[in-house]
């Protein structure tokens, strides 16, 4: 129970966390990172959300026969939570990249990429995603490599110094995210060989992977809290964008 919880409150810490720096220290950052760590509040918080919501539902469900009202409910719901966060996993380097890079023809290729993830989720659904548990597990791939593309294609800008004004802080916590969704395609690959209803005994070590990303985000974040707070030189330094520019 304790690994099933502990996501879950990591994720609503984390969600608390991006929104009390977006609110009360947004005056510390530059305007862009600014709206870059909005964009992430407002995926980490439908995450936290969704992820409360499922599991609210699924409370008791293990005891119910296969074809009980309730399990046949849960299941359509359960998928289209799981298409809409692996949709908006694919979207934010995206989305990032659209706006670190407005107006630029990198930009307008990074949200024609937006489109594109929309476009590959309502396929799934049109084909019955919501159902059908390979359907699911075979649409998601298509986002995944919409998000690694991206999550690449955002280092590499960064790297390559095309993105000034992305301090350490907002580097390292979308490092944090980009190497999970990595390892996300070798989940879902053990997730469809097994089925959906044997997923359960694979999936303690997704939550025990899940508990530690958000705890290395929360610390990032923490980090980055106290140095707008007056932390020491180091953490400011990190602060700073690649540029110096503000």
């Amino acid at each position: 129970m304790l690994l099933r919880v502990a996501p879950m409150a990591l994720r609503a810490v984390l969600a608390v966390l991006v929104g009390w720096l977006v609110l009360r220290h947004r005056r510390g950052l530059p305007a862009v990172v600014t709206k870059c760590w909005m964009i992430i509040l407002l995926a980490v918080a439908f995450a936290a959300v969704n992820g409360v919501w499922l599991e609210a539902l699924g409370v008791g469900l293990s005891d119910l026969p296969p074809d009980a009202p309730r399990r046949r409910f849960y299941y359509p719901v359960y998928s289209a939570g799981y298409l809409i966060n692996a949709s908006l996993a694919a979207m934010l380097p995206a989305a990032l990249l659209a706006l670190l890079l407005m107006r630029t023809k990198a930009g307008w290729a990074a949200l024609g990429t937006l489109y594109l993830a929309l476009a590959i989720a309502l396929s799934g659904i049109l084909r019955g995603s919501h159902d059908d548990w390979e359907v699911l597990l075979s649409t998601t791939p298509s986002l995944q490599l919409l998000g690694l593309a991206g999550w690449t294609a955002f280092f590499v800008a960064y790297f390559l110094g095309f993105l000034p004004r992305v301090d350490g802080y907002l580097a390292a916590f979308l490092g944090v995210a980009a190497i999970f969704v990595m390892l996300t395609p070798i989940n879902e690959a053990v997730l469809l060989l097994v089925g959906r209803e044997n997923a359960a005994a694979v999936w303690n070590t997704l939550l025990v992977m899940q508990s530690v990303r958000y705890l290395l985000q929360i610390g990032i974040v923490a980090l980055l809290i106290r140095t707008l707070q007056g932390g020491g030189a180091v953490g400011r330094a990190l602060a700073r964008p690649a540029s110096g520019t503000v």
